[in-house]
């Protein structure tokens, strides 16, 4: 199944077709959101039309959970700039081989167990109208999964039916979508906290994947509150959003987490500029136009000990919580971290937290990501 043209104009209808492609595999990860965005969406918002456009991501046979969290924060940007647009999301259909009807079916019910409509409801209280009329009914069928069943009693069988077994691998808002511009994020990050704990993550860990039982709870009580909490040092945040999956070919855990608030380099540029007077990324205010590489040392400074945003009284014990998801990501976990904020892309990897990657990843909404993947070790 391929598509000769990125874009398809249907000038009965009025729509703009345009295709996310993922990669030879179908995979849509990060980097394939990120060329969709700055080849496709990006040119049509500031092209101003009047068509509606059909973003169609029916190729996609795997997600990254990561990617779909990014492009939820994405769509809400673009809806409120004024993009007009609808989805069309993967299916199977009749007119394909069994293996390939099987992948795309298998891709759809991701969206479904993992609860993308939940995701979706940051863009519209009704999010089937931001489907294609065809699929109005695509969060709505009715039926059990066939890819990603349920379990009425807690499953052991293995990492992905235990997690499964006890609704541990969908998207949850952080904040009440009913009430945009009005929720109390941090009232809805204290219960996710408790949910969370409440959960048994790290017995899970230990049994299913043969982590010490000390590691397996640090992820559990400490990385993941970590992440939780740190949604909150992000100011004007209305979206708040985390996720767990697991990735097959990798054989990873990945913890997910995005928010739309102001971002890391700009939260933390103030007490940059204090303690960093002669660096250039220091100016009174912060800058946007700041070059990759300051804003990813902005960015890396705040994953530093005791570096805070935070002042007098507030200040006191604060500044840990990215340096925990970090090294404990890093060095107990010897898994990967990666943040993306403000058009820059840092990834942490190896045994040396100090060092990462930097590289440019264009975005013109305000916001935060981070993903940790931790290896799962065969038991």
């Amino acid at each position: 199944m391929t598509v000769a043209m990125d874009i398809l104009h249907d000038r009965e209808s009025k729509h703009y077709t345009l295709y996310a492609h993922p990669d030879k595999g179908g995979f849509f990860g990060l980097s394939a959101l990120h060329n969709f965005n700055n080849s496709v969406l990006e040119p049509y918002s500031k092209a101003q039309i009047d068509e509606t456009l059909i973003l169609d991501f029916s190729l996609v046979k795997v997600w990254d959970i990561s990617a779909l969290l990014w492009l939820t924060i994405a769509l809400h940007h673009y809806r409120r700039v004024g993009l007009p647009f609808i989805l069309r999301l993967p299916e199977g259909k009749q007119d394909m081989s069994d293996k390939e009807r099987d992948e795309y079916d298998k891709s759809a019910d991701y969206l479904r167990r993992w609860k993308f409509y939940d995701a979706l409801l940051n863009i519209s209280m009704e999010p089937s109208e931001l489907l294609v009329p065809e699929q109005h009914a695509f969060f709505s069928t009715g039926g059990p999964l066939r890819f990603y069943k349920d379990y009425k009693q807690p499953n052991e069988s293995g990492l992905m039916e235990a997690f499964m077994s006890r609704r541990l691998f969908q998207i949850w808002n952080l904040s009440d979508p009913k009430t945009y511009g009005a929720t109390n994020m941090s009232q809805h990050i204290s219960e996710h906290i408790q949910m969370f704990q409440s959960k048994g993550i790290g017995n899970i860990l230990c049994t299913q994947c043969g982590i010490k039982k000390r590691d397996a709870d640090l992820f559990a009580d400490h990385l993941l509150t970590e992440a939780l909490l740190n949604v909150c040092e992000h100011p004007n945040a209305t979206i708040g959003l985390i996720a767990i999956s697991i990735m097959g070919k990798t054989k990873e855990l990945v913890l997910c987490i995005a928010d739309n608030g102001d971002s890391i380099p700009e939260t933390i540029h103030p007490t940059y500029r204090d303690n960093n007077p002669d660096n250039e990324a220091t100016n009174s205010q912060y800058n946007r136009d700041l070059s990759t590489k300051d804003k990813a040392s902005l960015a890396d400074y705040a994953t530093q000990k005791n570096v805070t945003r935070k002042s007098g009284d507030e200040a006191k014990g604060a500044g840990m919580g990215l340096t925990y998801i970090k090294e404990d990501t890093l060095s107990v976990f010897k898994g990967k971290f990666r943040i993306i904020t403000d058009q820059v892309s840092l990834k942490h990897e190896g045994k040396d937290a100090s060092s990462y990657v930097e590289e440019e990843w264009k975005h013109p909404w305000k916001g935060n990501l981070l993903r940790i993947a931790i290896p799962i070790p065969d038991k």
